[in-house]
């Protein structure tokens, strides 16, 4: 009986234990992987700002070249620098600061090189600013002259009759400080006073010229651009100043809006590197000087300011440096670039359409030399920039449409000679030469 209980045990002990068996493989196939469709967001969008720092010198340019083409006024131009009202304080201190001697100015010499250009009769100005404005007449006239030492009876003859010339005798006067002060007391008035009445009777005869003629007389006594952009940071002008003159103001409105009328692309091809077609950068080069390019994700939220542009050689395609303008926690996206040497198939060509991305397939992009033509379809306006995409390379940036095809420039310059010129290979080229010589 033990042993029968032994044996059963052991049997079910033996039933108990796994038992390994080698099976075939399995014949169910893998679950096929679902390619994530690109998002594209190294697609930028180029923007422009006015860079605030350079709009004096932009528009001290304008006053000096293009006054009549923009319509810039003398009006225009006085009102920005404050002449129409500026005191003999202000005055004084901008002529120090520029090294003008205010002596020079303010001397009867200075007070005759006023009149001559600005063509003022002294008579005129005579009777305007000491008889109407100043309002010094009969005794403290007769006591002014002879502070001044004047002879009475010539000038007043003068005045009066044109004989002798009242200007030849005003000029043999004493026109010291002291002797001024002492004239100007004796008519119970100041030298602010006088600095106004004058100001004011030049600056209204000198809104009658041209700003042509203006620039003119300040270029003749060597006051030229350079003078007035430092005249500019003398008198701290500052953009509420240029916004405070209606003119001035409609041309950076109007400079602002042309640079962002039409939309235009470039691409990330590194985390600090933008490309950009001739033709996008063409659209702000003339007036580099006082925009601000930006770029601005089609897809995420992150911008770059567009910075100098870098050395390359290719024809049409110019790469720029950038920066983020504000801390951004994401990977800057980038793709990189492909080199056509040939026709390619198989290609997106990618734009923006109603600020949404729109992807058409291309079966064939045909290579022209350093461009390549794609059939353009119903498109009847491109967006300059938008990029071809071949196997997840950047080929081409649109340039424009022509006839029935989108005109796309490649990453390709032309002939072997423009690399040599290139610094490093323009040693290497010299090497060569010189091997080849001796060899």
């Amino acid at each position: 009986m033990k042993q029968l209980l032994f044996l059963i045990a052991v049997s079910s002990l033996v039933r108990g234990v796994p038992t390994q068996s080698t099976t075939e493989p399995s014949t169910i196939p893998p679950i096929a992987a679902t390619e994530t469709p690109p998002t594209y967001d190294y697609i930028v969008q180029i923007g422009f700002n006015l860079d605030e720092e350079n709009v004096p010198e932009y528009l001290v340019n304008l006053v000096y070249t293009e006054a009549s083409s923009k319509t810039i006024t003398t009006d225009d131009i006085f009102s920005l620098y404050g002449l129409k009202t500026i005191d003999r304080t202000t005055t004084l201190n901008f002529l120090e600061k520029l090294g003008f001697s205010t002596e020079k100015v303010f001397s009867l010499d200075g007070f005759d090189k006023f009149l001559t250009e600005l063509r003022v009769d002294f008579k005129e100005f005579y009777n305007r600013v000491i008889i109407e404005r100043l309002n010094i007449t009969g005794n403290p006239l007769r006591d002014v002259l002879v502070a001044l030492n004047i002879d009475i009876n010539n000038f007043s003859m003068g005045m009066a009759y044109g004989e002798p010339n009242p200007y030849d005798e005003f000029r043999k006067g004493n026109y010291t400080n002291e002797a001024v002060l002492s004239a100007l007391g004796k008519a119970d008035r100041t030298l602010d006073e006088l600095f106004v009445a004058c100001r004011d009777e030049f600056v209204g005869k000198a809104l009658t010229f041209t700003p042509e003629r203006i620039v003119e007389i300040l270029v003749r006594y060597d006051f030229g651009k350079d003078a007035g952009l430092s005249l500019w940071n003398a008198l701290g002008l500052t953009m509420e100043d240029v916004y405070a003159v209606p003119r001035f103001k409609q041309l950076l409105n109007e400079l602002n809006r042309e640079l962002n009328k039409v939309p235009c692309l470039g691409v990330l091809t590194g985390t600090t590197n933008i490309s950009i077609n001739r033709k996008v950068y063409e659209t702000w080069s003339n007036d580099e000087n006082v925009v601000q390019p930006y770029a601005e994700s089609v897809t995420r939220k992150f911008i770059l300011q567009v910075l100098e542009k870098e050395g390359t050689e290719w024809d049409n395609i110019f790469l720029f440096r950038a920066k983020a303008v504000e801390p951004y926690d994401g990977d800057i996206p980038s793709i990189s670039i492909g080199y056509m040497k040939e026709d390619i198939q198989n290609c997106k060509f990618v734009t923006l359409e109603n600020e949404t991305i729109v992807t058409t397939d291309v079966a064939n992009a045909h290579r022209h030399g350093n461009h390549m033509h794609i059939p353009k379809g119903n498109a009847t306006s491109l967006i300059p920039g938008s990029p071809l995409i071949c196997d997840k390379k950047l080929f081409a940036l649109a340039r424009e449409i022509s006839g029935d095809d989108i005109i796309l420039d490649t990453f390709t310059a032309s002939g072997v000679a423009k690399t040599f010129l290139n610094g490093r290979w323009l040693s290497v080229g010299i090497l060569v030469g010189v091997c080849v010589y001796f060899l």
